[in-house]
């Protein structure tokens, strides 16, 4: 299954809610049994290029306390006047762009030697390898942003620290600008390695690195929560069934994520979705809409779950990493909802819980409980957290409250917290949840203009973005009908408002494989009736598809397709409703397309 329309879903709720009947749905909750549930799957280990022939950095700057001072300053302010999401990080140029432009028949020649800004090996399979690495000085964490990203599909990537455990990525990270931003590596030295598929590069082919992402905390560098008795966030591990019954299940089910906000890092929480779709378990992520609203921000997320203490109130902790990259399937303003697939299903830990959710909104006075991964602001400097629990009772009539701001009880829960919990930057997008541990909201933050506001919600109202506003938005993916919830992606489009999925793909005398969306000056070649397919380079479109809706005449859905090549290629189209399935008849590898249509298979409802 794959990602429904990059129009997104923006429908405004308030349009949905006036023309819908509430509905009632909820869904349990699941813990898969990791004895039944497929292995991760250990991706093939980098050549280790830069450690191997001892490189130095290509490049290295100096520490951000020496040089970056205004953007620290400015990171600080935005903070402290309760900007949304939090930041923990910005983007630092480095002095000259790293380089790297294939030339297919030099590469030979090029092994063990500089090339660009890395240098060039060769794996035991007989593939090519660059490698390059940048140092800053005194850095938690680092991220690389490649730009101008145009390699051939099968291309790996790795980054890692030195004697590190690397982490792989691949082109399913590409945004539409052609970037890529790579996982997040602790300390102040990351190697990237990049790994050629043999026999399909082209001359030009590329990528250039002109800047490297510094994050100024990290999951493993923490403060212990025994502050707590003079602040409002308290350690979950603190805390058993006593105070929340469901809390065993929900704090294997709540992540912590670093994003890529425009050029700085933010950090937020988020939780991992069940849905009654029981032949499939989509990997769903819910979280803030003010946290990631853009599919670029969304290929960026780079999450951690089980991130918590050892024990209570322990100065050690662990976490496992999450998902590295979703798409964006749904989000609005509305009630500030946003909800994510990760792109590799196999990123998703074993243990985890996915969490249930009911479209039905909390009565008055319920007590509600969440988890989340804020941020501790007080005193300076700021510190990532593990997992801290909070206790809010619903409250219909606040007293302090943002209706003005364009936070209404009909999108919104209004609550205050209990018993000397909270909430601060970084719990963002976090659930809450009743008793039972069913999701009813997300959060947006807190509200209020009292003197002593302390930014945790505890003499102010605590806002969360309603599930059961937010469910006319999520219901075709959450609880989808027969054919499932058509999911856009980077190899699917979904037309006639999702009504159709999309697939094609190539085949060559020496390969094959899916066709990939185009993107146009950063923008997805789709629209509701047609989608635009490349098959070897991102910058070169081959082939289009076209549906119309000729309902009202003819009582049928019409296909139309064709394309700019002599490869071979085939089409598939599902219709969503019921999961018909029409598979076009191939155009043969070396023959020139004519164009197909088909105006009598898909009838209407």
């Amino acid at each position: 299954m794959r990602l429904n329309g990059y129009a997104v879903a923006l429908l405004t709720l308030s349009q949905a809610l006036g023309a819908l009947p509430v509905l009632a749905d909820e869904a349990p909750g699941f813990r898969p049994n990791p004895a039944l549930s497929p292995p991760r799957l250990a991706s093939p280990a980098p050549l280790r290029l830069a450690e191997s022939l001892s490189i130095e950095p290509m490049a290295r700057l100096a520490p951000a306390a020496a040089v970056a001072a205004a953007q620290i300053a400015a990171m600080a302010e935005r903070n402290s006047q309760r900007g949304r999401p939090i930041q923990v990080g910005f983007a630092r140029d480095l002095a000259s762009p790293l380089r790297f432009s294939v030339q297919p028949r030099e590469l030979a020649l090029q092994v063990g030697r500089r090339v660009g800004g890395g240098y060039v090996g060769r794996a035991i399979s007989g593939s090519y390898v660059w490698g390059t690495a940048v140092a800053v000085g005194d850095a938690r964490a680092l991220r690389l942003e490649l730009a101008e990203v145009n390699l051939p599909l099968g291309t790996r990537f790795w980054v890692y620290s030195l004697g590190g455990e690397a982490r792989s990525f691949d082109l399913r990270l590409l945004r539409g600008d052609r970037t890529i931003v790579s996982p997040v590596i602790e300390g102040d030295l990351i190697h990237l390695e990049v790994e050629l598929p043999a026999g399909v590069t082209t001359e030009g082919q590329g990528f250039v690195i002109r800047r490297v992402h510094e994050i100024l905390q990290s999951r493993s560098q923490l403060m212990p929560l025994a502050v707590k008795a003079d602040y409002c966030l308290q350690d979950a591990s603190c805390y058993d069934a006593s105070d929340f019954a469901a809390i065993d299940d929900a704090t294997d089910g709540v992540i912590q994520y670093f994003v890529v906000c425009g050029s700085d890092t933010c950090i937020c929480s988020g939780s991992l979705l069940d849905d009654n779709a029981p032949a499939t378990l989509e990997p769903w992520l819910l979280t803030a809409n003010h946290c990631v609203d853009t599919e670029a921000e969304a290929l960026s997320i780079d999450s951690a779950f089980f991130y918590r203490t050892d024990s209570c109130d322990s100065p050690s902790s662990s976490f496992v990493l999450g998902p590295q990259g979703a798409n964006l399937i749904a989000t609005s303003l509305d009630s500030d909802v946003t909800l994510l697939r990760a792109v590799d299903p196999g990123d998703i830990p074993p243990g985890v819980f996915y969490l249930g959710w009911t479209s039905i909104r909390p009565a008055d006075g319920t007590l509600l409980h969440r988890l989340s991964h804020p941020i501790y602001t007080v005193p300076s400097p700021d510190q990532v957290l593990p997992q801290v629990y909070s206790a809010h009772l619903m409250d219909e009539t606040p007293a302090i409250d943002c209706f003005d701001d364009g936070y209404p009880l009909s999108h919104f829960l209004y609550s205050f917290n209990q018993g000397g919990t909270g909430v601060s930057g970084g719990s963002s997008g976090s659930p809450i949840m009743k008793g039972d541990g069913r999701v009813v909201g997300q959060l947006l933050g807190t509200c209020g203009t009292l003197p002593s506001r302390d930014g945790c919600g505890t003499d102010e109202s605590v806002l969360d973005g309603a599930f059961a506003a937010s469910y006319f938005l999520l219901k075709d993916y959450l609880s989808p009908g027969a054919g499932g919830a058509c999911l856009r992606d980077a190899d699917t489009a979904c037309l006639l408002d999702g009504r159709f999925r999309v697939e094609v793909t190539w085949q060559t005398v020496s390969g094959s494989g899916n066709g990939q969306i185009m993107y146009f000056n950063a923008e997805r070649a789709e629209t509701t009736e047609s989608a635009f397919f490349w098959f070897f380079s991102a910058t070169n479109f081959e082939m289009g598809v076209k549906m119309v809706d000729a309902c009202a005449e003819f009582d049928r859905f019409w296909v139309f397709f064709s394309g700019l090549t002599s490869q071979g290629f085939q089409v598939t189209v599902t219709r969503m409703s019921d999961g018909l399935v029409k598979v076009f008849p191939a155009n043969p590898i070396n023959t020139l397309p004519t164009t197909q249509a088909d105006t009598t298979f898909f009838d209407c409802p």
